[in-house]
């Protein structure tokens, strides 16, 4: 999957999705973190070892899903 963008509290962050299920975000080319997105029975839990906060971990995690959802769906009105 190819790299995207995408806004967080007004920082613009790239995200590179990695063939093994996790994702590294980058801000201004400044690696800051790898995340992994592991399920629970309480939902969707986004994990990272890095030094960014949980509760940031989780907003970037959620715009993932938005940006990956969002193909799905139009895929799903063109058939």
């Amino acid at each position: 999957m190819s790299p995207y963008e995408v806004k967080i509290g007004g920082a613009t962050l790239t995200v590179r999705p990695q063939e093994d299920g996790t994702y590294l975000i980058y801000r201004n080319n400044l690696k800051l973190a790898q995340l992994v997105n592991k399920t629970s029975e309480h939902g969707t839990i986004w994990e990272t070892t890095d030094w960014i906060d949980d509760e940031y971990a989780r907003q970037i995690g959620a715009a993932i899903e938005e940006h990956e959802e969002v193909p799905s769906l139009y895929s799903n009105i063109l058939r």
